[in-house]
């Protein structure tokens, strides 16, 4: 059964502030799973929830970004720092400002330009801790964040500069692109 947790911490809810409710294994796994909101730790594997329709080598690269922060401690530790004491309506506020901003997105005092860089090299160490070579799948991201875009807005680009025939340019686009 659902119970709203009323704005209140994990913690909180520990020591009883949400009545009926226990911090039991359940409510911390769930606790953990709403952190990454774009990554749950299921049984035995990582769900990565936005990967439908991305080209294979960003599909590779979200899949070794998310491996390489949640399978190295120190990964882990870097993460849970920079964004560990935000709250929902910060991190909500930022998931906003990056759909409209991207890379370029400055909210809640995040730059989220900057937050990439730190994660993406978070990311890369920890890849690089395991000792396969996984790291090399990291390119695409490290593309994006070097140049500074997302794949969003390079489609947005083609949109916007193809001043007739918008929809079949950006279906060209896909199709050219959808095997990278």
């Amino acid at each position: 059964e659902y119970v709203a947790s009323q704005g209140k911490c994990l913690a909180q809810i520990a020591k009883g502030e949400v009545p009926g409710v226990e911090a039991d294994a359940a409510n911390r796994l769930n606790a953990v799973r709403q952190l990454f909101t774009e990554a749950r730790i299921k049984p035995g594997y990582v769900e990565i929830r936005s990967l439908d329709g991305q080209r294979p080598r960003e599909r590779y690269a979200a899949a070794a970004f998310w491996m390489g922060l949640l399978y190295d401690e120190n990964a882990r530790s870097l993460v849970l720092s920079e964004l560990g004491k935000m709250s929902a309506d910060s991190r909500e506020q930022l998931l906003e400002a990056s759909a409209k901003e991207g890379l370029a997105a400055n909210t809640c005092g995040i730059n989220l330009y900057k937050l990439s860089e730190k994660l993406l090299d978070a990311a890369c160490l920890g890849l690089q801790t395991r000792g396969y070579g996984e790291e090399k799948f990291l390119k695409p991201i490290q593309e994006n964040i070097s140049e500074g875009v997302t794949p969003a807005e390079r489609v947005l680009k083609i949109f916007r500069e193809t001043p007739t025939k918008k929809i079949p340019a950006v279906i060209a686009y896909a199709a050219q692109n959808a095997l990278d």
